[in-house]
């Protein structure tokens, strides 16, 4: 059951705000997709802090929280990519990581039936900031033409951390399939 609370909310708006920047930068409005991005990221640090500073954590919000991140990412990633501000190869590889962790998830919870509480692994916050940023300085390009100082360096960081949590991930998820057959 949804439960209605300002940081559900949040998360359901960046998925809306994920399809508006889809939208905006595949026509070519990149400030406008940008500051849609930037609005989009600042919910995603905002719904998080209101649901533990004011008890509102819910079920509901651990499941949508990391779908809606995932949905504004690829969407940013792969419109980047097919205008030519990041590297085809990031990409991919972001997408990859993102697809094999939602298998590996499905797999565990539903195939092998085993619950799991939708906590992001440090390394994936890690992770996930490095994207952002690469994203950003790649929509600060297309919007801007602000030349990116870190360009490539931030390319490698942010695949390196991408490879890094698609580790910890496997790991994570080949310990609780021998939890679960009491091998642990």
């Amino acid at each position: 059951m949804f439960v209605w609370n300002l940081p559900n909310l949040l998360t359901v708006s960046r998925i809306l705000l994920a399809g508006l920047f889809l939208g905006v930068s595949l026509s070519g409005e990149w400030v406008l997709a940008f500051w849609i991005f930037v609005t989009a990221a600042v919910t995603d640090m905002v719904d998080g802090a209101i649901a533990r500073l004011f008890g509102q954590k819910t079920r509901t919000g651990a499941f949508l929280d990391p779908v809606a991140d995932k949905i504004l990412m690829a969407f940013g990633f792969v419109v980047a990519a097919v205008q030519g501000y990041l590297p085809v190869w990031l990409t991919a590889l972001v997408l990859c990581r993102d697809f094999m962790i939602g298998a590996g998830v499905f797999f565990v919870s539903k195939v092998r039936g085993i619950s799991l509480a939708y906590r992001p692994l440090l390394i994936s916050k890690v992770t996930t900031l490095c994207q952002i940023v690469t994203l950003s300085l790649a929509m600060l390009n297309a919007a801007y033409a602000f030349p990116n100082p870190a360009r490539g360096t931030d390319h490698w960081v942010t695949a390196f951390f991408t490879v890094a949590s698609a580790v910890g991930y496997v790991r994570y998820g080949r310990t609780l399939l021998k939890v679960s057959h009491g091998q642990g």
